[in-house]
């Protein structure tokens, strides 16, 4: 079963305080798409988006896109790993990327066609938190990784917490 995700309230942008944590984060368009500089690998996590509410307890499938603009053929990419939180911090491991898939933002038959990715998770953790996917691209062009984090809510939003997702901007570093 295939779970789309989705959030209205990711469109907007500005700052908001998050009332119950008082948490203040960087706006965002509705796309979880985060991109750095050429000759460095660039990461899309195209589904779940900032901001939105993953069911707690189910599996879900997350869909992005990872490659290298400097490799000289194929996609520079040669794993992508996922973690629910900061895999340095204890995050929770949820799988290692299956690679190859179709890229819908490259124009078919290109060099990056086929940087597409896809993960179905194990089941999330139960209780309603607020999280961060953490997607690791390896590049076989510098044998570095880089690190997209997008900000998530796993489980039912609580009351008071209304447009929390309406702040959060996903963040691309390098390992």
């Amino acid at each position: 079963m295939r779970i789309l995700l989705t959030s209205a309230a990711t469109a907007a942008a500005g700052l908001v305080l998050l009332a119950s944590a008082g948490l203040a984060q960087q706006a965002s368009s509705s796309q979880a798409v985060c991109t750095s500089g050429t000759g460095t690998a660039q990461i899309a996590l195209l589904n779940p988006k900032a901001g939105d509410s993953l069911p707690n307890g189910a599996s879900m499938v997350l869909d992005g896109v990872a490659y290298d603009p400097s490799a000289s053929q194929g996609t520079g990419i040669d794993s992508v790993s996922v973690f629910l939180d900061d895999r340095e911090s204890g995050g929770e491991f949820l799988g290692t990327a299956t690679l190859g898939q179709s890229n819908p933002q490259a124009t078919p038959g290109s060099q990056f066609s086929s940087a597409g990715f896809t993960l179905k998770t194990n089941a999330l953790p139960t209780g309603s938190d607020p999280h961060v996917i953490v997607v690791y691209a390896h590049s076989t062009v510098t044998n570095k990784e880089r690190v997209l984090r997008v900000p998530v809510y796993v489980g039912t939003l609580p009351s008071g917490w209304q447009a929390w997702t309406t702040a959060l901007s996903p963040r691309l570093s390098d390992s």
